[in-house]
């Protein structure tokens, strides 16, 4: 089944027990669904597969079928003209809303070849400020990159600016981490293998109310000007390309959190 090249066969059983329960036969049924104008309103489990966001949103994008998000950082599944919809506030043509709530659920008994999502996540790092002063001291910030070595490495960065950090791979888990705690700067790669890029992130976050004004730092190794553009029309604060070094980090650092001093 082509649409399952890049599932394993234990992420989609996962997918279709996920479903089942929820009353449908299966993902052919979800998808005839979504097709029709319904939508569902998708929460990954904490304990979950390695991998198996990424392995769902291959087996989404094969689907012709899309994720996204509202500016109340919930994620939803559906066909992009119905989600558009929705997102966009019609509600005189409010789509029919299906709650599937710890997509992906492992048993703690099981293999334990698992992920925590958000800051538990195996592949999150949370490191504790350092002793020493600092004016970034007291700060909190949020990485949001899908490569393990480049959170390790923007990680140790915050913490040699005493920055307390969350870093995570998944936009589900960024924003389960934002509901939890407002950062004082979000760190986003462009390109991320899961739900959504790091642009769809940026635009996901700026229509919220609560977050539209946190500063945001694109470190990507992708840099072309059109995805500058992109991110300067998403009043992007700062756009570092990799590998970045400190001494640049820190000045991107110092220009959104202490913008009178970077003057």
């Amino acid at each position: 089944m082509t649409l399952r090249k890049d599932v394993s066969d234990d992420s989609f059983n996962r997918i279709e027990r996920a479903w089942c329960a929820l009353g449908f036969s299966g993902w052919a049924e979800v998808v005839a669904t979504c097709h029709n104008g319904g939508v569902f309103r998708v929460e990954f489990a904490q304990r979950r597969p390695t991998d198996f966001v990424k392995e769902f949103a291959a087996l989404v994008r094969a689907s012709h079928l899309k994720l996204a998000a509202d500016s109340q950082l919930q994620l939803y599944l559906g066909e992009p003209s119905t989600l558009a919809q929705l997102l966009g506030d019609a509600r005189s043509a409010a789509p029919a809303i299906f709650d599937l709530n710890h997509l992906g659920f492992v048993d703690p008994k099981e293999e334990p070849n698992v992920v925590l999502s958000a800051a538990r996540r195996s592949a999150g790092i949370q490191t504790e400020k350092r002793g020493q002063s600092s004016i970034f001291a007291g700060r909190t910030a949020l990485i949001l990159d899908d490569e393990l070595v480049s959170r390790k490495v923007l990680s140790k960065m915050f913490e040699k600016e005493s920055c307390a950090v969350h870093a995570v791979g998944e936009a589900e888990a960024a924003f389960q981490t934002l509901r939890n705690q407002a950062p004082d700067v979000v760190v986003l790669d462009i390109v991320l293998g899961g739900t959504m890029d790091g642009l769809d992130f940026c635009r996901v976050m700026r229509s919220s109310v609560e977050f539209r004004k946190v500063p945001v730092i694109f470190v990507t190794g992708h840099s072309s000007e059109i995805i500058r553009a992109d991110a300067r029309s998403m009043s992007a604060s700062a756009f570092l390309e990799k590998p970045v070094k400190q001494a640049a980090f820190r000045a991107a650092l110092l220009s959104v959190t202490q913008p009178h001093l970077a003057a």
